[in-house]
């Protein structure tokens, strides 16, 4: 049994680290792949708004290992 809030933390601290403790290793291979290409397509063609995008995508990276962890726990 996963605790969901500690996957939430960890995927939240380093995109991929959330699901890497879920025991999902392609997918946080995948995870921190995707979040460094929009980080690089947001520095590339609009750096001003990467600020909001340094809070926003972290949230979803945190709230995606924890919902991984709560349907891995129900089943």
């Amino acid at each position: 049994m996963k605790k969901p809030g500690l996957a939430f933390v960890f995927n939240f601290l380093l995109a991929g680290a959330g699901l890497a403790y879920l025991g999902l290793w392609l997918w946080a291979v995948i995870d921190l792949a995707a979040t460094l290409g929009v980080a690089f397509l947001i520095v590339e063609y609009s750096p001003d708004q990467l600020g909001l995008a340094g809070t926003i995508i972290p949230v979803i990276n945190g709230v995606l290992a924890m919902s991984i962890a709560r349907s891995k726990n129900a089943s």
